[in-house]
């Protein structure tokens, strides 16, 4: 089943993590989180998504964005 969301066009919405590149798409089972992460611009922004039961769909609850320093930074830790 094809995701749906507010995607951007291709351009935008894709590009290689400058680390941690194993965590561009997560799914935790227990709670229902998928969490996407891609480059926009010079920052790495992560959006969250929970399944949603009731209407069948995902559902956006939220976004965090950092800079690719931030990001890689939790890496080297």
């Amino acid at each position: 089943m094809p995701l749906q969301g507010p995607w951007k066009a291709p351009s935008e919405a894709e590009g290689t993590l400058p680390c941690r590149t194993d965590e561009a798409l997560l799914f935790r089972r227990d709670s229902r989180l998928l969490s996407v992460t891609r480059l926009r611009g010079a920052a790495v922004v992560t959006q969250y998504y929970v399944w949603n039961q009731k209407n069948a769909a995902l559902v956006q609850s939220g976004e965090y964005q950092r800079t690719s320093q931030t990001f890689c930074a939790v890496a080297a830790r």
